[in-house]
């Protein structure tokens, strides 16, 4: 991962005889992995947008707990950071929210506050991040492509020319599918296809399953299940 360079500036804001406190700008490096940009903030202070898969290195103005009413006078240039800083971040296309955590398995509700240091604090926001719904499989729905197929004529006869079509299909936000995947369910013909559309012929009636699976670019799969009766 590239990094720019980040500045570090330590400033007295209030001084007083024999007591005070400081501030500092504290040096925050934000990594966006996200497919969208993002608008990231530090207990609710603007940091600024940055662009999908861009690295940008900022600072962060925090007061120096633990300075207030004590005697600084005989160190006043190096400040203890002690602060706990809770980052969020909004996707600047879904307007979801998400917040950052250091495991990386955590949701936004779990998210613990980041102790900030004199070193650089790296931030780094992934896509997971900003999904709402986690399915049973522990898969970010919001992720996964969605499979949907039609198909005609409604009732067909046997021997006819059935032709089905996935166009309903689509992708999460910022991917795409690259792969239609279609068992047609009939063991006397068990030819498979491939496309949005495909057809198929049914040589005998019955009641045939038909699957559709769709890959899109990450490599996440769905599949949807319909049934074609011949008569």
């Amino acid at each position: 991962m590239r990094t720019l360079p980040f500045a570090f500036v330590a400033a007295a804001t209030a001084l007083v005889a024999g007591c005070g406190s400081y501030s500092s700008d504290y040096p925050i490096v934000i990594s966006n992995g996200n497919l969208s940009a993002i608008r990231v903030f530090a207990d609710g202070i603007d940091l600024g947008a940055v662009s999908a898969g861009a690295t940008v290195s900022t600072t962060l103005r925090l007061r120096d707990q633990g300075y207030a009413n004590v005697d600084i006078t005989g160190n006043p240039s190096s400040p203890s950071p002690v602060s706990q800083v809770t980052f969020s971040a909004r996707d600047l296309t879904s307007g979801t929210v998400a917040c950052f955590h250091q495991s990386g398995g955590a949701q936004a509700q779990d998210c613990k506050p980041v102790t900030v240091t004199q070193q650089p604090t790296f931030i780094q926001f992934r896509e997971a991040d900003f999904c709402r719904h986690i399915n049973v499989g522990g898969q970010c729905e919001d992720l996964l492509p969605v499979a949907s197929f039609v198909s005609s004529p409604a009732a067909p006869a046997p021997r006819s020319v059935v032709v089905f079509n996935a166009a309903a299909s689509h992708a999460a936000a910022g991917h795409a599918i690259l792969q239609y995947l279609w068992n047609f369910g009939d063991p006397a013909n068990p030819a498979r296809g491939t496309g949005v559309t495909a057809t198929h012929v049914y040589d005998t009636a019955g009641t045939y399953n038909v699957t559709l699976t769709v890959v899109d670019d990450a490599g996440h799969e769905a599949t949807s299940t319909g049934t074609v009766t011949v008569r």
